[in-house]
């Protein structure tokens, strides 16, 4: 059954035999393109089993079609059943289609058709995961002809048995009928369950009968297989060699089963340095490090089977011919095994090795797809977004540790507090400074005491701000680009404007669940050089264009010189007014100002700008100052921010040092709202 098909690749426009695909039908002549051009423009007579042929694949378009993309279960890719046509995969419209005219030619049902697609979709499905995995293990089959040069086609075959367990069990349980067809497909492909020898009495290559075994007894377990003993002991060997009860290939065709040990292994090799790998990658892998050392033996033996006199109840031809050594041939050439009683087992009209350059294919086409969809939902370029995304992940941790502030904070600021206090008859637990008047009462006849305590509201009214601002000033000079300083200032960005987005957030769900919680957090990021640079605009929102610009920007610093006081300028122009400073002087805001700088600066300029904003703000009415705090943190050649913006300078004496102060001042001023 396993005549393999012509496979196109079309663009849409034109559909051209794709290179890779060349010679990939089994039935091939040796006609020219030009004769065969010819004889496709003389016009066919069609014949009556012609046409039953062509209504019958019809009617299977349209009555399945649609169930057979409703089961394949996505939008990426759609499956069409044009009769005739072949099969294809149409890179244009991201569709694969499948002749079901070559399933009816094997004789199938109707049903057994549907599974065969379905088995289909499911090979086609397990490729699409990685195509360029399956890609590697093709190759790697094809450097194995120092066996023989016909033993790549063996061992393809055996690939392809293991392939169709794990693709069948998929069908099985995805339709509803499949077990039931399974059932009846497979003594079709499978007419004896005797696969010591074929139909005329000859034995069968050893390497042969284990291969289709495996495979026979996954689909009909209820019924025995004949095959020889030095098999069946193969057979255990390999289902056994991955040590306990499992079974391996029960394991590498269960994937979950498959998933659930590739957490384990992926924590393994991340410990290593080593990439992690996939359901596919773990499969191949396990194949060739326990069944194909064991496939290989007994090709081996085969092989040499055909040197000596033909083993018992067969004949020196019955296995095929051809004769091992010699020189080496291209594969498929020469096969002494090329007689496979079975061939007709496996059910694929489409050749994997052929399909997988389209599987490729299309799954870059439905990468971009995707990738084009995202990028316009968001805004912004994958790229873009996954390079900020790697700094976010590196601050995550800070970001986690934050949380618990913000919780703190929450707390604090929900007005409507519960209180265990409520005398009640029937509460949460017994009040115990009334534990001898329960006892009295009892005793005296009462069994309805109350003393009880339960949970009641209370007002908690506090004095704090109900905003906050925070603007983050980097250093965009020339000695910070290029270097650790620059990445580190990068990551911090991504820190505040993260964490003080997600308060936010948490903020807005509890107000959501009714809490009157009157805080607002906003953040904005800036920069200095020669000139001052709004890097994120102050709100309380963080879009992913947002992200993507901020993190544009500070990967491409300036360059110049260190102008903190053109900063200052227009922070106090487009941000401080009348209305701001009394909120900021009655104790309603809480705005802070942090520079970060590794030095170079005009320290008098910058305390003359400090000192300008602080007093536009003044001090409360109590004297006790207001609700501005201006921070410099300083690293490199920056220890003068000690000075500069005292009594809040900090000098790190190390980048490692600067993001534990930046960490803990962050959490000390989140902890005063």
């Amino acid at each position: 059954m396993n005549r393999e098909q012509p496979f196109l690749v079309s663009t849409g426009k034109n559909v051209e035999m794709s290179p890779v695909l060349f010679n990939i039908s089994a039935g091939d002549t040796d006609e020219s393109d030009d004769a065969l051009a010819e004889k496709d423009r003389k016009p066919k007579k069609e014949t009556a089993f012609d046409q039953e042929m062509r209504v019958r694949c019809e009617v299977f378009q349209k009555r399945y079609e649609e169930q057979i993309n409703a089961y394949f279960g996505t939008p990426d890719v759609s499956f069409t059943l044009k009769p005739g046509e072949g099969a294809y995969i149409d890179l244009e419209k991201i569709s694969v289609n499948i002749d079901p005219k070559l399933l009816f030619e094997y004789g199938l049902s109707d049903a057994e058709t549907l599974f065969v697609n379905f088995h289909e979709a499911e090979h086609f499905r397990d490729m699409l995961e990685n195509p360029d995995a399956y890609e590697r293990n093709f190759e790697r089959i094809k450097q194995t002809t120092e066996t023989h040069s016909a033993f790549p086609k063996a061992l393809h075959r055996l690939f392809n048995c293991v392939d169709d367990i794990l693709v069948n069990k998929q069908v099985m349980r995805r339709f509803h009928a499949g077990t039931g067809v399974k059932n009846a497909l497979y003594p079709k492909l499978f007419a004896s369950a005797d696969l010591s020898k074929n139909s005329t009495g000859a034995p069968t290559p050893r390497h042969q009968q284990f291969m289709y075994a495996l495979l026979r007894q996954a689909m009909l377990p209820d019924e025995a297989v004949t095959i020889d003993p030095e098999v069946a002991e193969a057979i255990e060997k390999v289902q056994k060699s991955i040590g306990g009860k499992t079974d391996l290939i029960d394991f590498i065709n269960d994937r979950e089963a498959m998933e659930g040990t590739l957490v384990r292994v992926n924590d393994g090799r991340k410990k290593e340095g080593k990439e992690s790998i996939d359901t596919v990658q773990f499969r191949f892998f396990q194949m060739w490090q326990q069944a194909v050392p064991v496939f290989e033996e007994l090709y081996k033996k085969d092989l040499a089977d055909r040197k000596a006199p033909p083993r018992s109840g067969g004949s020196e031809k019955s296995g095929g011919q051809g004769e091992p050594g010699g020189e080496k041939s291209q594969p498929g050439e020469g096969d002494p095994f090329v007689n496979d009683p079975f061939e007709g087992a496996i059910p694929d009209p489409i050749s994997q090795e052929n399909a997988i350059p389209g599987a490729g294919a299309l799954n870059r086409q439905i990468a971009a797809k995707k990738k084009q969809a995202l990028e316009d939902m968001l805004g912004v370029k994958k790229e873009d977004l996954d390079a900020y995304k790697r700094d976010f992940q590196s601050v995550e941790t800070y970001i986690d540790r934050l949380s618990k502030v913000f919780d703190r904070v929450i707390e604090r600021r929900k007005t409507v507090r519960r209180v265990l206090r409520k005398s009640v008859k029937e509460g949460v637990m017994l009040d115990p400074r009334k534990a001898a008047v329960a006892l009295a009462e009892i005793k005296a006849g009462h069994d309805d005491p109350q003393v009880m305590l339960d949970y009641e509201k209370r007002e908690s009214m506090q004095n704090l701000p109900s905003e906050f601002e925070f603007t983050l000033v980097c250093d965009g000079s020339g000695s910070m680009r290029g270097n650790e300083k620059e990445v580190l200032q990068r990551k911090l960005a991504v820190l505040v404007a993260e964490a003080l987005t997600e308060f936010q957030m948490r903020l807005e769900k509890e107000r959501r669940r009714g809490e009157d919680i009157q805080l607002n957090i906003k953040t904005e990021v800036r920069m200095f050089a020669t000139d001052d640079y709004e890097v994120k605009r102050m709100g309380d929102t963080l879009t992913h264009p947002d992200r993507v610009k901020m993190h544009k920007v500070l990967r491409q610093l300036p360059g110049g010189g260190n102008n903190e006081p053109a900063t200052f300028e227009a922070i106090e122009k487009e941000q401080f007014h009348p209305k701001v400073e009394q909120k900021l002087r009655e104790g309603e805001m809480k705005k802070v100002i942090l520079f970060l700088t590794d030095g170079e600066s005009d320290g008098v300029a910058i305390k003359r700008c400090r000192e300008r904003l602080e007093d536009r703000v003044g001090e409360k009415k109590s004297g006790e100052g207001n609700g501005l705090v201006i921070v410099g943190i300083g690293f490199g050649e920056g220890r003068s921010v000690i000075e500069t913006y005292k009594p809040n300078g900090y000098y790190a004496e190390s980048l490692e040092h600067v993001l534990e102060i930046f960490e803990k001042f962050l959490e000390e001023i989140i902890d005063t709202l």
